[in-house]
């Protein structure tokens, strides 16, 4: 299914500018065929680096999310150039910033406001709350016999800041997120009953904190960092995110 209208990719861009492009016979009219076979291609390659996060196609999404009208908007207006632009060109411009934020949905730094990753539900998943510090042996113990396993752990305040009647305090957190291994789907293998792999559910903190007040009187959480590794065995990613809490003063 295509991700854009007619009439959608008109409000974008303008109606003698879809014209123009669409009119390959030089009549001087809108090819609505050619329209809507732009637009069915650019949703397929939407879909290309969607498919890894969400299911595909965004069938059940009514209406389609503005974000992914907008992309799909950006690389069908370039398919109907045929690519023969400039590099500095507007067009070209637009159409290399909606692949770069396709990518960057496919890797999770970035996901669809209002729209949660497929199998970002993860009964079982065991959350382990600390103050402060780092974790330690017994923690890590306690959450490989958990896992799937999620770890928020207050990082502390770098910074005060004087603003009026009211002082600025930034506070970070990392969140940790294990299971046993990457992606479980990879490689043709399905997921295991309650073990999402990190991957997702990396997805899935980010869609859930990012962006969002942990707690009335804070700021939406923003990301600083997220960092992969592993850990006796098992995958595990941190996720550094920040926070405004404002005092009264």
């Amino acid at each position: 299914m295509a991700y854009a209208t007619l009439d959608q990719l008109v409000s974008l861009f303008g109606a003698d500018e879809i014209r123009t492009l669409s009119d390959r016979q030089g009549t001087g009219e809108l090819d609505e065929a050619v329209i809507s076979d732009a637009l069915e291609r650019a949703s397929s390659e939407v879909d290309s680096y969607l498919a890894d996060r969400y299911a595909t196609p965004l069938s059940d999404s009514d209406p389609i999310p503005p974000v992914v009208v907008s992309v799909t908007g950006d690389i069908a207006r370039y398919r109907l150039t045929g690519g023969d632009i400039r590099d500095t060109d507007p067009i070209r411009e637009r159409y290399t910033k909606a692949l770069n934020w396709l990518r960057d949905v496919a890797d999770g730094k970035a996901g669809i406001p209002g729209l949660p990753p497929a199998g970002t539900e993860t009964p079982g998943a065991k959350t382990v709350a600390a103050f402060q510090g780092q974790p330690d042996k017994d923690t890590w113990a306690r959450l490989r016999r958990g896992f799937p396993a999620v770890l928020v752990l207050y990082a502390g305040s770098p910074a005060f800041t004087p603003s009026g009647r009211r002082l600025e305090e930034r506070m970070e957190f990392e969140v940790y997120v294990m299971d046993k291994s990457y992606r479980l789907a990879a490689n043709g293998q399905k997921p295991e009953p309650g073990h999402p792999g990190t991957y997702a559910l990396l997805a899935a903190a980010r869609e859930r904190l990012l962006g969002v007040p942990p707690l009335p009187g804070m700021g939406p959480c923003l990301p600083s960092s997220i960092q992969g590794f592993v850990l006796d065995g098992a995958s595990v990613y941190r996720m550094t995110v920040s926070t405004i809490h404002n005092i009264a003063l």
